[in-house]
């Protein structure tokens, strides 16, 4: 989920199978051509129209913020994730500059966005049975990298 450019269409050339789960409403046209090579599945986080645990990653890049209702998305995306799967969130530091400004222009525009600072992703995960570690990207993203243990 989310700003997936290029990932899916080198993940899928190394071998893996490869499902991008998008809102259509939010699709990126160069996107979905760029990973033409991939299953493309139009929906909702808080509705996966997918079979418990049928995933061994779970990713979302630069989209872990705009939920309706969030714990509705984290109980989909455990119940979809592979016992011992992993969950890969790449998100910008909510506490750079840009992101502030960010912030407040989506709330101007009507957005429920909730912007998770490191320390409190790895809180909501591990409160869910994962382990994890946040890696730092330049000061301006992090990457969380989290196990489902139970």
């Amino acid at each position: 989920m989310g700003d997936v450019s290029y990932y899916g269409k080198y993940l899928k050339k190394a071998g893996a199978d490869v499902t991008i789960f998008e809102h259509a409403e939010n699709f990126n046209n160069s996107a979905v051509i760029k990973n033409s090579n991939c299953s493309i599945v139009d929906g909702l986080p808080e509705y996966m129209p997918f079979k418990d645990s049928c995933f061994d990653k779970v990713v979302f890049l630069n989209h872990f913020n705009s939920f309706d209702d969030e714990k509705k998305v984290l109980k989909e995306v455990d119940r979809v994730l592979k016992l011992h799967g992993d969950i890969i969130i790449e998100e910008v530091n909510p506490k750079g500059i840009i992101r502030k400004i960010s912030i407040i222009f989506m709330k101007l525009l009507g957005f429920q966005c909730k912007y998770y600072a490191p320390c409190e992703i790895l809180r909501l995960f591990k409160g869910l049975g994962y382990s994890g570690e946040i890696n730092d990207v330049e000061n301006k993203k992090f990457i969380y990298v989290g196990k489902k243990l139970n």
